[in-house]
């Protein structure tokens, strides 16, 4: 990145530690092979969080995040550190990691409601999470889908009762970009993630939401952040100010980066 130029960010990428599951999309998925396209692609930062495996142990949750947050601390000038953390753990993830430097290697919250069986919209489950992304400052980043559980409308009552936490919503929503880009218009903390959805929706996101709430992510390693950030690059629907926004300068503004 030059001086002044703003930085080039995926917001959204997973590192799969050995016991997360097995294929050979989690053997691809490796920091080295990560770092490889990120110099290939021209991209300065990653936002990436720890993978578990379904219905895991706090002890998964743990282990996972200490280490991860190793591999971000060993490249600082690379990595943003999401915490992924199921809400039943919350408590006990915070009170364990409060010594341990959580806030220099982690700066947003993930949660995946289908994945840890929550719904978004139960404020029993999440609301511990949030009290915790609210004292931290830090963003939430939602995954979320066409599944029950995940379906971006569910993020209403949350995002009105906490309208100092910012939320990003993953994948546009999927197919149900038409609720995520509702849910954004709603709610003004609401932020929107394109990984893995057309170039004609990201453009509509710009349109109806602003480039200024709409960030270019790879879900790595499930798709490739060059592939990814082509649908920003190349779009006809997008100026290049707002491709400017989408491909680092709203990621920069959310995550805490400087611009």
């Amino acid at each position: 990145m030059t001086d002044g130029a703003t930085p080039r960010i995926d917001a959204h990428a997973t590192w799969f530690p050995g016991d997360a599951g097995d294929g050979a999309v989690y053997h691809a998925a490796s920091v080295e092979t990560l770092l490889s396209l990120m110099e290939a692609e021209g991209i300065d930062r990653t936002v990436l969080s720890p993978a578990v495996s379904r219905a895991a142990s706090y002890h998964q949750f743990r282990a996972a995040t200490a280490a991860l947050g190793e591999i971000v601390a060993t490249h600082r000038d690379r990595f943003l550190g999401s915490l992924t953390v199921a809400p039943a753990y919350a408590d006990r993830v915070f009170a364990d990691l409060a010594n341990d430097g959580v806030r220099q290697t982690y700066s947003s919250l993930r949660i995946s409601p289908d994945r840890d069986r929550f719904a978004l919209d139960d404020a029993d489950a999440v609301g511990p999470v949030l009290t915790h992304a609210a004292a931290l400052g830090w963003p939430v980043v939602v995954e979320s889908s066409f599944r029950p559980p995940n379906q971006p409308l569910r993020l209403l009552p949350l995002a009105r009762a906490w309208p100092d936490v910012t939320f990003v919503l993953t994948h546009l929503g999927y197919r149900l970009s038409t609720d995520a880009i509702q849910t954004a218009l709603l709610c003004p903390n609401v932020m929107l993630e394109t990984s893995e959805n057309w170039d004609d929706i990201i453009g509509t996101a710009v349109r109806r939401v602003s480039a200024a709430r709409v960030m270019c992510g790879s879900n790595f390693p499930f798709s490739a952040p060059g592939f990814e950030r082509l649908k920003v690059s190349a779009s006809p629907w997008l100026s290049a100010a707002e491709k400017d926004q989408v491909l680092g300068g709203t990621a920069a503004r959310v995550f805490g980066l400087s611009v």
